[in-house]
């Protein structure tokens, strides 16, 4: 394929390049870099037909998108990143349909690079109203889209009880990993917020100590030092538990799915 051709300067292959990657295990992702190397003007493609952006494509498909080339696509060109399809579907959704129908580490960190880079994408519907989550909430039984469901709703803890207008998309707080982990994650936010604020207090009264000579502004300073590490202390324990018990939920749900995976055998 030669790029400078005047047929690929007039229409350029890249969807149908794009399409073949995610269905065809022998297109490997340093052909796809090389060609958006070659190319980098395939980055700004849409497809006209569908309407769908870029990066939107790629991460659904038969075959798997390669997290590390997904990242790099997205470093080339951030503004992929914000883009929506004619349904109103952002990227998240997307990654997260791609997880759905392979929930392996491979998608969940796609969908946590995401998450991370762009967190508004979290709380951003589409036209029926439905969230990121709603894509995967039925399905955490698997280890790795329960990863990506816990960071969707410590980033939006008020989507545990919004609903689609698609009647199918249940609403999240209906599935029993998510009931079961929700009050813990709400504390989880709860104490790394505090534990954020009271980390702050030795220092802030050291900084005020240091301008006053007054004995009894000095005691005072020490009582509440001592007081600020102990309630750290006390709130980092039970982070600690919190945790546990988030882990311990994960294990039982997994366990459940290997059941219903021998239970589907016979």
């Amino acid at each position: 394929m030669d790029l400078r051709d005047n047929s690929c300067q007039e229409c350029p292959p890249t969807f149908a390049f794009i399409d073949q990657y995610r269905n065809d295990p022998d297109v490997g992702e340093e052909v796809v870099r090389q060609y958006f190397e070659a190319y980098p003007r395939a980055f700004e493609h849409e497809d006209e037909l569908m309407e769908e952006p870029l990066m939107n494509r790629i991460v659904v498909g038969h075959e798997e998108c390669d997290g590390d080339l997904f990242k790099w696509m997205i470093e080339q060109c951030p503004a992929n990143i914000s883009k929506q399809d004619p349904r109103g579907c952002t990227i998240l959704h997307s990654a997260c349909i791609g997880l759905r129908g392979k929930p392996t580490e491979n998608m969940a960190e796609i969908c946590r690079f995401l998450i991370r880079k762009a967190p508004a994408l979290v709380r951003r519907p589409d036209n029926n109203q439905t969230l990121p989550i709603h894509k995967i909430a039925d399905k955490c039984k698997h280890r790795a889209v329960q990863a990506v469901v816990l960071l969707l709703l410590k980033e939006y803890p008020e989507s545990y009880d919004m609903q689609s207008k698609l009647s199918f998309r249940s609403v999240p707080k209906s599935f029993p990993f998510i009931e079961s982990v929700n009050s813990y994650l709400q504390e989880e936010n709860k104490l790394e917020s505090s534990i954020h604020l009271v980390k702050e207090v030795p220092s802030n009264l050291a900084k005020a100590v240091s301008c006053s000579k007054d004995s009894i502004v000095v005691s005072v300073s020490e009582v509440v030092s001592v007081w600020a590490n102990s309630r750290l202390h006390d709130m980092r324990g039970r982070l600690d538990v919190v945790a546990d018990e988030i882990e311990r939920i994960r294990k039982e749900f997994e366990e459940q799915d290997e059941e219903d995976i021998e239970e589907d055998e016979f």
